[in-house]
């Protein structure tokens, strides 16, 4: 009776763990439209407001959820105070201290936003708005990618979690 009953708990927390790695990359897609969204109103807050770049990251901040809020915020607050580090050193840092590890991006979707950061605070307003425009377009390639991937990758996460329980059991049998 224990066997069967720890057989079954291996076999339900493998299928669980395989749908808990498929929602995460369902999550990633979504996060990566986020991203992207904020890109856009950082654009926006560019373009149309002709805001300085503190107060656009300060204007991006304030509809941002967690942890993009803390990042935009600081991203003003160190271009605020006119700063002697490079806009691309100080966009690095706080993205790689705010972002990795409280999201669902992988860390070659961290390494692209972190490129923008590049392009930002040195030169003038069209190219800065024409590079956002480009890393808006780059988003938009890499999740029309993912996002024909995820059902794929789903069903392969929850069929190998499945398959790895029912083999578990099979060899604690």
């Amino acid at each position: 009776m224990i066997k069967v009953a720890g057989l079954i708990i291996v076999i339900a927390s493998s299928i669980f763990a395989g749908c808990v790695l498929g929602n995460n990359v369902k999550l990633r897609v979504e996060e990566l439209i986020y991203v992207k969204k904020l890109f856009l109103m950082f654009r926006g807050e560019v373009e149309y407001k002709n805001a300085m770049l503190s107060d656009a990251f300060q204007a991006v901040a304030l509809r941002a959820k967690v942890p993009y809020d803390k990042v935009f915020s600081e991203l003003s607050n160190a271009t605020e105070i006119n700063c002697t580090e490079a806009m691309s050193t100080v966009f690095k840092r706080e993205f790689e201290k705010n972002i990795a590890g409280n999201t669902y991006l992988n860390r070659d979707d961290i390494e692209k936003i972190k490129e923008i950061g590049d392009t930002l605070g040195y030169q003038n307003r069209t190219m800065q708005l024409s590079n956002i425009d480009l890393f808006v377009e780059r988003l938009e390639l890499l999740i029309s990618d993912e996002q024909g991937k995820v059902n794929d990758t789903v069903k392969v996460y929850r069929t190998l979690s499945m398959m790895t329980g029912l083999f578990i059991a099979i060899l604690l049998l």
